[in-house]
């Protein structure tokens, strides 16, 4: 995937659902984006908000939302179709 075509997916996710649950816990949110930081580069940045999008999907089949709770699949097209293409 191109980090334009990552980044497209990251914001509409992030807009509309909002971060990852809990990205302070088991994804120590910080140590990724100083990575990013030190080595700034689209590879980095596309594989950084790849792992945001995977820790978002935590549970299974249903992105846990900070702000939202728990949006299944079977409630939502954009969360199934990243879902779909980025976890199954």
């Amino acid at each position: 995937m191109t980090f334009e075509e990552v980044k497209k997916d990251y914001l509409e996710i992030y807009d509309k659902w909002g971060a990852p649950d809990d990205m302070t816990g088991g994804f120590v949110d910080s140590e990724h984006m100083e990575h990013v930081i030190r080595n700034p580069t689209k590879k980095n940045a596309r594989d950084y908000m790849i792992k945001v999008i995977n820790y978002g999907f935590q549970v299974g089949d249903t992105y846990r939302s900070e702000l939202h709770g728990d949006i299944s699949i079977h409630k939502c097209d954009l969360v199934k179709r990243l879902y779909e293409k980025y976890i199954s």
